[in-house]
């Protein structure tokens, strides 16, 4: 590790000292091939594959892997070549720091790094971050050193979609055709000798250079080496299914449930259940069933990928007390008697348009919106939300699946064959992750009233979502060009003064925005998010829900969201709420579509 430092990490001034120090080092040693820095941990100069490093042995001009202490590049993959990994071997001898980027708080004050060379510094931002076994055959195994020309797309689409289904964190950083990318493989402490490997995208031209560490989250299910799976007894998931998961992810541009709904929208008028097709699935009769191990065109309609999901259940002072439970706003709605469920479903799963058994499906779903560990009365509100709201929709709507546990699939048979209806029709029954301080209404996302989708309390979802509260900032540059281009607001001509281009910021009952001013533009909070400030270098906002500061000394704003998602229907981290204090899945129902009724067909 070097003595270099990482002060002033980001700014000009520290971008010439490492150059200085680089060249210094280079004209001491001509193997010295680049220097690379991370904001906070001690940084390393880089040899050539096979130049002797100051510290390792003279002889024979190479070193074995065992005695080597040096940072090696590894390949003839150039620095910011296109659609390329440069690969960077980091034993522990050399940069023994790297093995703490498993760990999140680590990670989020080292989110990129720099790769300084004679050519310049190439910046990157960690795109995943997952433990590799350099001995594992199979099907599972990923060929690290292998992927590292990725000029055959194939081997692209291999490496992109085999790293971010292997990432331990779900990180902020996004992924397009071309992109570049550097790999570290650094030592880790594990005796079956398994590696951490960490890979960065290339910042592109004309992107911010910041990081965003606060927006990482544990990832879902990561695919592990097969050795971990072995030491539990457990049995590989289903390599198909993480494949159309994570192609969805990418040719969707990593777009969530919740966005998916919104551009989904919602009809005109509910379908009426006689219209639905006979069967106990309500598979779409006539529909074609595709290829389920087809390639999802980026053409067809975007899937959905993960949202975030809930923790397991807080126990003691971090779950609220019983005695705070609310009482359901009308009487329980009685369960139906449960009749054997059957028949299949017609959707687009992860990108892929296919006929799929029904109860599967349901599971599917169940399982990526909520995770592997919420409680089952949740899993059946949020399978019959499911049910209901495809149906809804017609057609082959999107939706995204994971593989299920036995647990979610025997709650998806309980209630496979249940629906919630209005009027004589199947409810159109909309979900996302969590309300801020209560939910929407149809009208105020949609634009069109729904009896059963009005303003209702969710108490639960600050105590039991992850990253509830949540601040972006957006640099004042970001909003004056966002405010041009989507607005047609030049806000330096409206005002010298920052803090005078938000303004008249009305909210509803449960939090969010109705009706803001941006500039000389009245928008409402929804358009602020959607399509104003949506995509900003990567930043999106979590909800419409949200406070607005400016901060003079960094010329930005920050924006403090509550809740995540459209904020209309079943909230599933209120739905977590209310099952982990006794309700059961019809009551929740009842709660979050007040006025609908739960039937079984």
């Amino acid at each position: 590790e070097s003595d270099l430092g990482n002060v002033g990490y980001g700014t000009a001034d520290y971008d010439t000292a490492a150059r200085d120090y680089l060249l210094q080092a280079q004209a001491k040693n001509s193997g010295v091939a680049g220097y690379l820095a991370l904001p906070k941990l001690p940084g390393a100069l880089v040899y050539g594959a096979a130049a002797p490093a100051a510290t390792a042995p003279q002889s024979g001009g190479t070193v074995s892997a065992a005695e080597d202490a040096a940072v090696r590049l590894s390949g003839a993959v150039r620095p910011g070549q296109p659609q390329a990994n440069l690969l960077l071997t980091c034993p522990a001898a050399a940069m023994k720091a790297l093995s703490g980027l498993d760990q999140q708080d680590t990670l989020a004050a080292n989110s990129g790094f720099t790769l300084y060379t004679a050519d310049g510094a190439y910046r990157y931002k960690i795109a995943g971050v997952f433990y590799w076994d350099p001995a594992e055959t199979g099907e599972a195994a990923f060929d690290v050193y292998g992927l590292q020309d990725l000029a055959n797309y194939q081997d692209y689409l291999n490496f992109v979609l085999g790293m971010k289904a292997r990432s331990i964190y779900a990180m902020p950083a996004n992924v397009q055709d071309g992109d570049s990318f550097a790999t570290l493989v650094a030592d880790t402490a594990a005796a079956d000798g398994r590696k951490l490997v960490i890979t960065g995208r290339m910042v592109r031209e004309n992107e911010a250079a910041i990081l965003f560490g606060k927006q990482i989250e544990p990832a879902d299910a990561p695919l592990m080496p097969l050795a971990v799976y072995q030491g539990k007894g457990e049995s590989l998931p289903s390599l198909e299914i993480l494949d159309q998961y994570w192609m969805n992810w990418y040719v969707t541009g990593g777009a969530t449930s919740n966005e998916v709904q919104e551009e989904a929208g919602m009809p005109d008028e509910d379908r009426p259940l006689d219209e639905l097709p006979a069967g106990g699935g309500g598979g779409e009769e006539g529909e074609p069933t595709a290829d389920p191990s087809a390639t999802p065109n980026p053409s067809e309609t975007p899937g959905s990928s993960p949202t975030p999901k809930p923790s397991p259940t807080p126990t003691g002072s971090g779950a609220p007390a019983a005695t705070a439970t609310p009482e359901p706003t009308a009487e329980p709605t009685p369960e139906p008697t449960q009749a054997p469920s059957s028949g299949t479903i017609t959707v687009t799963m992860n990108g892929v348009r296919q006929e799929m058994d029904l109860v599967e499906c349901l599971a599917m779903v169940a399982r990526n919106e909520l995770g592997p560990n919420a409680p089952y009365e949740a899993y059946k509100a949020q399978i019959v939300a499911t049910h209901s709201w495809i149906l809804n929709q017609g057609g082959a709507p999107s939706v995204a699946g994971l593989e299920p546990s036995e647990n979610i699939r025997n709650a998806a048979r309980e209630v496979a064959n249940q629906l919630l209806t209005y009027g004589g029709s199947v409810a159109f029954t909309p979900y996302f992750a969590s309300a801020a301080f209560g939910t929407n209404s149809s009208q105020e996302v949609w634009g069109g009233a729904r009896p059963y989708l009005v303003n209702v309390d969710s108490p639960y979802d600050k105590d039991y979502a992850s990253n509830w509260q949540n601040t972006r900032t957006y640099y004042k540059a970001e909003v004056v060009a966002r405010a041009q281009d989507r607005l047609g607001v030049d806000l330096n001509a409206y005002s010298d003064n920052p803090e005078d281009w938000f303004g008249d910021i009305q909210k509803n009952s449960s939090g969010y925005v109705t009706s803001m001013r941006l500039g000389t533009a009245t928008i409402s909070g929804r358009d602020l998010r959607e399509k104003v400030l949506n995509n900003v270098n990567g930043k999106t906002l979590r909800s419409a829900a949200f406070d607005i500061s400016y901060d003079p000394g960094a010329e930005a704003f920050n924006i403090t969201t509550y809740g995540y998602g459209h904020g209309c229907g079943l909230s599933q981290y209120g739905a977590w709420g209310y099952a982990a204090n006794g309700w059961g899945y019809a009551d929740i129902l009842a709660h979050y579509f007040p006025g609908t009724t739960l039937e079984s067909r």
